[in-house]
């Protein structure tokens, strides 16, 4: 079900400005066949409104950073020579042709070189949240410099490279020309059309919990293995690949199955144990963008040991995963788990002994999600770099005993005890990752989004209440669960704004953030993220970046260098200008291409992507960090007009505008800067149509598409990075069909496989030509 509770929130970043509004915060809580939410689609990520605040003292500080950003070097102080006039500006640390002057107090450091970012009046604070977690109100925009905005890239001259993700797994080499493209993986649940283990019980639910109790009285008992001790029921995706599935338990309980076929149980005992054996037998089904199908399983105990495992023909030898779903995440440098991770509002994991453990059954709707040795697992069989995210609560030996798994395979045990960073390589009981997977470590999720109660709980660590009374606000914890970040709190030498609870609030985020890299360096060995495995995102709002500042200033004040951090990301979602544009599936696209992605829109517009983008780059040089994406991709949501929203993810325009979208980021970023899309498959509904695809099972669509024709070689059907005669033998299948996909063979994005892309795919093509049917 859908709850909705509205709340006066004080509205800020890091700045002392404080204004109050009301938020509306959807909690999506979608689980069950008899939810008549889920059969309108209102499943996924709760949508809620980004709230910051306008904050005057922050534009003064961008304006003055902005001075020093120029064509020229040194360390002189001075501010540029900009063609506008900004908000202010202070002592900047390079010369040259700078864009900005006024008179300040902020401080800036020079980038290399390249011109001047912009001229104007500074950016405002009253923003747009980032997407499908902070929402994406339309009562707010954010407003950017007035003046012409040019010569914002200069192929990251002077700015530190993200340095290409090396793999062992040549389908994750790009092409030449094509995207450094992320993905998100979903949260697991049987609604969410992703099918991803090879073994289905790894992936089951109820409505509450792994299993329900059959009467659906909430979530069922579980032993240590993760099977039920009542009576229980769950369900999973019919995403899965259709065949014989080998459906297995131990103990004289049984097992019904509803959605698919159940042959005849043999029974047999071992050292006084019985053991249940069936062929269950499956055909997938495509569910609705709206009404997802599922196959649910309803157990009477005693039962240990249930396990649903796919047919060899849908697995490779040896793998815990689905091949269709590594299949498709093959075109994608990165895989985010911060859903998967469940990471949002999960306000209660902070010990090492709560996480989720290998051997616990499923991970769906659990308190973690899914293992991180399943994050190490995929890595290895892949290549592909992981990102993961650090609860928001997690004591300073939960996240030693994470890195240490990591690096060296010691999964620690459920006691708790002290983990020392410095420590040599303890016995490894798992597989490490691999030496060429980079791993990204986010501190929570969008720590700065007053929608989440994890940015509640930054605050209730500082103060030890919550911010305000109103709207039932209550602090998980009212201290500090860091040692760390509880010694540096009680610190007065640090430079803490003890005149504004808001930055101090962000202040002491930044103490997290420089936590969880000290402690991942040190495990990884290295004297700096420079070279670093383990790298270190901040989490900045793309609409509003220069929120940041504080923090960093904070950083750099405090410990001499913001060095604790190494990429700045954002997530910089397109979205119309306001629902009444959307009164008709034209009107949205006309927004679109309009103003939203054009090239050069007006300064004035503060929804317009390439604006974002300008100031993000911008914030980011700023300090020295290369951009790069967390999250993105179209942002369409909300109740009115829903239909149309939803209807224009399936218009082929949709292909058009994603594209235009990238070409926005290739031109401002680069696209050899990771930008990881949000999601890869997803139902539409009231509250967003994030995923590429709506379900694995789909053969195409249009973000998807769009994609892969930014990440594949043309002729690359099965995206495994070579152009050959597996390909061909996909093409020659499909000639001459209509209603086709990239997967199919259709390359141009027509809906024919036709002479045109037989030629796509030979002038690509590794090894004889392929020829026509």
């Amino acid at each position: 079900m859908s709850n909705d509770r509205c709340k006066l929130v004080v509205l800020t970043g890091l700045g002392s400005f404080l204004v109050i509004a009301p938020a509306c915060v959807h909690s999506d809580q979608v689980h069950g066949p008899t939810d008549a939410a889920l059969a309108n689609g209102d499943v996924g990520t709760a949508d809620v409104p980004m709230l910051v605040g306008n904050d005057a003292s922050l534009d003064v500080a961008r304006d003055t950073a902005l001075t020093a950003i120029g064509t020229g070097s040194g360390t002189g102080t001075g501010s540029g020579t900009g063609t506008g006039s900004g908000a202010g500006s202070g002592t900047g640390t390079g010369s040259g042709t700078g864009t900005r002057s006024g008179t300040g107090t902020g401080s800036g450091a020079g980038t290399g070189t390249g011109t001047g970012v912009a001229t104007g009046t500074g950016i405002s604070d009253a923003g747009r949240g980032d997407g499908p977690d902070g929402g994406r109100s339309s009562d707010a925009s954010t407003t950017v410099d007035s003046s012409a905005d040019v010569g914002i890239r200069t192929d990251l001259a002077g700015i530190k490279p993200d340095t290409a993700a090396v793999t062992t797994d040549a389908s994750h080499i790009a092409p030449p020309n094509t995207f450094n493209m992320g993905m998100n993986v979903p949260a697991l649940n049987y609604y969410n059309n992703v099918a991803i283990y090879a073994d289905m019980a790894l992936a089951i639910s109820g409505n509450d919990g792994p299993w329900d109790n059959a009467n659906g009285s909430g979530a069922a008992s579980l032993d240590v293995n993760g099977d039920p001790t009542v009576a229980a029921s769950a369900s999973v995706t019919a995403s899965y690949p259709s065949g014989d599935y080998a459906l297995s338990w131990d103990g004289t309980g049984s097992v019904k199955v509803t959605g698919a076929s159940l042959g005849k149980v043999t029974v047999t005992t071992s050292n006084g144990v019985q053991h249940n054996a069936a062929t269950m037998t499956f055909v997938q089904q495509r569910s609705t963008a709206t009404s997802p199908v599922w196959i649910t399983f309803n157990a009477t105990p005693p039962i240990t040991n249930f396990h649903v495992m796919a047919p060899s023909t849908a697995v490779r030898p040896g793998s815990m995963f689905v091949n269709d779903f590594l299949t498709r995440m093959q075109p994608f440098s990165t895989l985010r788990f911060m859903d998967a991770l469940n990471t949002n509002d999960n306000n209660t994991l902070k010990n090492w002994s709560q996480r989720t453990w290998p051997n616990g059954g499923s991970r769906a709707l659990t308190v973690q999600g899914m293992a991180y040795e399943d994050v190490i697992a995929l890595a290895n069989e892949t290549g592909v770099d992981v990102w993961i995210n650090v609860p928001g609560l997690a004591s300073d030996d939960y996240v030693c005993r994470l890195a240490r798994l990591f690096r060296y395979g010691e999964q620690g045990d459920t006691s708790n005890s002290a983990c020392d960073p410095s420590a040599p390589a303890g016995i490894a009981t798992t597989s490490p990752i691999n030496s060429t997977s980079k791993i990204y470590v986010e501190y929570s999720n969008e720590i700065w989004n007053w929608g989440f109660h994890q940015v509640l709980d930054t605050y209730c660590m500082v103060f030890g209440r919550p911010d305000q009374t109103t709207g039932g606000q209550v602090c998980s914890v009212t201290a500090p669960v860091s040692a760390i970040a509880a010694a540096a709190l009680a610190n007065s030498a640090l430079p803490w704004n003890n005149s504004d609870q808001y930055s101090k609030a962000g202040q002491f985020v930044m103490i997290l953030e420089k936590r969880q890299s000290d402690i991942f360096r040190t495990v990884f060995g290295c004297a700096s993220g420079a070279h670093c495995q383990a790298q270190i995102p901040m989490n900045v709002q793309a609409a509003n970046p220069a929120e940041v500042d504080e923090g960093f200033q904070f950083l750099k004040k405090a410990f001499g260098s913001t060095g604790a951090i190494d990429l700045m990301a954002v997530a910089p979602y397109f979205d119309i200008d306001g629902d009444s544009n959307a009164s008709t599936v034209d009107g949205i696209f006309t927004d679109l291409q309009g103003s939203i992605l054009a090239a050069n829109p007006p300064s004035s517009n503060g929804n317009a992507i390439a604006n974002w983008l300008k100031a993000d780059f911008a914030e980011a040089s700023l300090y020295n960090l290369p951009l790069i994406a967390y999250e993105g991709g179209q942002g369409l949501s909300g109740s009115t007009n829903q239909a149309n929203k939803i209807a224009a993810q399936s218009d082929p325009r949709m292909y058009d505008a994603t594209r235009q979208y990238f070409a926005l980021w290739d031109t401002l970023v680069g696209k050899k800067q990771l930008f990881t899309y949000y999601t890869y498959a997803a139902g539409d509904g009231a509250w967003g149509a994030w995923g590429a695809l709506v379900g694995q099972a789909d053969p195409g669509a249009q973000k998807w598409d769009a994609l892969l024709s930014l990440t594949r070689a043309g002729g690359d059907a099965n995206l495994d990075g070579i152009v050959d005669a597996a390909d061909c033998a996909i093409l020659r299948a499909n000639f001459a069909k209509t209603g086709i996909w990239w997967m199919q063979g259709d390359f141009n994005h027509d809906g024919t496989v036709d002479a045109t892309d037989l030629a796509t795919l030979n002038a690509n093509v590794t090894g004889a030509q392929c020829a026509a049917p």
